[in-house]
């Protein structure tokens, strides 16, 4: 069994499709990173974060720009495995003495009890199986982010007068090719 599996049957939720787990494919995520934008100083967050893959592109790719890497993810194996992945990154860039690489923090935890909207400026979440319910929620949640924010998601959103469709891109994961919609909040 994968990690994703086992956590989702230890805790109960062998039938939920939403915490069904792919992976970012790095050379792929790095143009749908740049589509967002990122700026000097700018927070990146990865909502549902696996094992950290994004989060990793993120903070290798866009060191000049991004200041932080934040992950939320509900498995708890899944936010293990992240921690590890985030730590080597960490140890690995400063043994190649690269520098300025930013913290990639992982919150283990529900994205709907987290206030991740608080600090993002970049938001990436691969909502490819929420389902209506959890899209709707999500969505809702993205009333907090401030003015400027920028959000890529797998699926599209619900529309909502705070949100601003800008692009969107055709990008590599590992389950094959998806449409990469960005969002603006205005």
């Amino acid at each position: 069994m994968n990690i994703s599996h086992e956590d989702k049957v230890s805790m109960g939720f062998e039938h939920r499709r939403d915490l069904c787990y792919g992976e970012a494919e790095f050379l792929h995520f790095v143009p749908l990173i740049e589509a967002m934008n990122p700026q000097k100083g700018d927070v990146f967050y990865d909502i549902g974060c696996g094992t950290a893959r994004p989060l990793v592109v993120a903070a290798l790719a866009y060191s000049n720009f991004i200041s932080k890497c934040k992950g939320v993810e509900l498995l708890e194996g899944l936010a293990d495995t992240a921690k590890k992945c985030a730590e080597r990154t960490a140890i690995l860039s400063a043994e190649a003495e690269i520098e300025n690489i930013p913290a990639i923090e992982i919150i283990k935890g529900d994205l709907f009890e987290y206030d991740w909207p608080k600090d993002a400026d970049l938001v990436f979440c691969a909502n490819v199986l929420l389902g209506d319910e959890l899209n709707e929620r999500l969505t809702d949640m993205m009333a907090q982010l401030r003015k400027g924010v920028r959000v890529a998601v797998l699926n599209a959103l619900p529309q909502r007068p705070y949100l601003k469709k800008y692009f969107q891109m055709i990008t590599r994961m590992s389950w094959g090719y998806h449409t990469c919609i960005y969002y603006e909040i205005v």
